[in-house]
């Protein structure tokens, strides 16, 4: 038995493509969190708490994908602002997504390295993120209504997570006449 090679292993089409997580991670997540965050501003301290601390986890998250694909990045949680906190870890997010390996991230790690591979990591961030300002937002709902309303906006052009990629559509999708 061989030893097997990072290059040579397969593709996991169950991890989306970089492009895919880039637009959930730019665009929707950062319009999500900045709405969240505008709305905590209008409410009392006590009030938000609940939602700072989903924030704040979001935060944590947005981190992580930048640290599992830039491990040497230094992020400073000295600042207080939820907000600049919040754009800045969805700066180095977006970032660390568009200055990634395309060609590894999606390939599965050897398996007698017994390491997760960078897409796994980040596909799980991105999701933990996502649910945490979801959780933001049912905290905020239940002093500000119209959360739920303003986040379905900024959710606007939803990019859901393919489970397949196009180009390993079923033979079925593909045989079928036109």
């Amino acid at each position: 038995m061989s030893i097997e090679q990072f290059g040579r292993t397969e593709e996991m089409r169950h991890i989306p493509t970089v492009e895919v997580i880039l637009k959930r991670v730019d665009p929707i997540l950062r319009n999500i969190g900045e709405v969240l965050l505008a709305s905590l501003s209008s409410l009392e301290e006590e009030a938000a708490a609940p939602a700072r601390l989903h924030i704040e986890r979001a935060i944590h998250w947005l981190e992580a994908i930048d640290a599992a694909l830039r491990p040497r990045q230094h992020v400073d949680a000295s600042d207080k602002d939820l907000a600049r906190r919040f754009k800045a870890a969805a700066d180095h997010a977006s970032q660390a997504l568009t200055s990634c390996d395309r060609s590894g991230f999606r390939k599965r790690s050897p398996f007698h390295l017994f390491e997760r591979s960078k897409g796994e990591c980040v596909v799980a961030a991105v999701a933990a993120a996502e649910h945490e300002l979801n959780q933001a937002a049912d905290a905020v709902s239940t002093h500000a209504p119209d959360v739920h309303h303003k986040v379905a906006n900024a959710r606007h052009p939803m990019v859901p997570f393919p489970t397949i990629d196009e180009k390993y559509r079923t033979r079925a999708e593909v045989s079928k006449p036109s």
